[in-house]
């Protein structure tokens, strides 16, 4: 009788896919401070991966070494050299891809993760940050939309994030539907979550 892969064998085999696409990409992590690496892309630096939904390629945020101040999400796999999918203002960090490969989130942060301490770009510290980008990976159009903390469902159908000012909410979203508030207060709101039957159906 044949045995099937246990659930540890496919993590394993994710690890070492991760392993060897970390090589492929020359990512090398450092504490706090972008990745200075002139082996295959001189001058890219690079943080923050996250596995396209096919496994064939990876996503990152890079920046110029000339430039350190500007980051952007970048695509890279076996075949193809790093790309950026996004360009604008602003440092765009953390990648989330869906797990249909449709959409992938960003986060846009008021500092360079890659800035140098003493370095022009922005200033010292890690600011809040207020805005968020979703990339339709099948358009490659980018929508920007005003918000903090985001994050995603299990299942890659739906976001949640955090807006402030004279009072705070919870919102949350489906990837391809319209924002639904769901808590509102005067209170201070950090770190929204989404359980895998989230779905942002109604408000309260």
């Amino acid at each position: 009788m044949r045995s099937r892969p246990t659930r540890c064998c496919e993590a394993g085999g994710r690890a070492t896919r991760l392993a060897a696409a970390q090589a492929r990409c020359h990512y090398r992590a450092r504490s706090g401070v972008g990745a200075r690496d002139r082996s295959g892309d001189p001058g890219l630096l690079k943080s923050t991966l996250a596995w396209s939904a096919d496994a064939a390629s990876v996503y990152f945020a890079g920046a110029r070494e000339d430039d350190a101040s500007q980051a952007d999400i970048y695509t890279v796999s076996d075949t193809s050299a790093p790309a950026a999918i996004t360009g604008g203002d602003g440092a765009k960090v953390q990648p989330l891809v869906d797990p249909s490969g449709r959409f992938l989130v960003f986060t846009v942060s008021g500092t360079s993760p890659f800035r140098q301490p003493g370095q022009a770009g922005g200033p010292g510290g890690r600011p809040a940050q207020t805005q968020f980008g979703i990339v339709n990976l099948r358009t490659h159009e980018t929508t920007t939309m005003t918000g903090s903390s985001v994050t995603m469902s299990p299942d890659g159908s739906t976001i949640a994030y955090l807006t402030s000012g004279r009072e705070n909410a919870v919102v949350v979203m489906p990837l391809a539907g319209a924002p639904v508030v769901v808590t509102i207060t005067t209170g201070r709101l950090a770190a929204p979550a989404l359980s895998p039957m989230a779905r942002a159906s109604r408000s309260r």
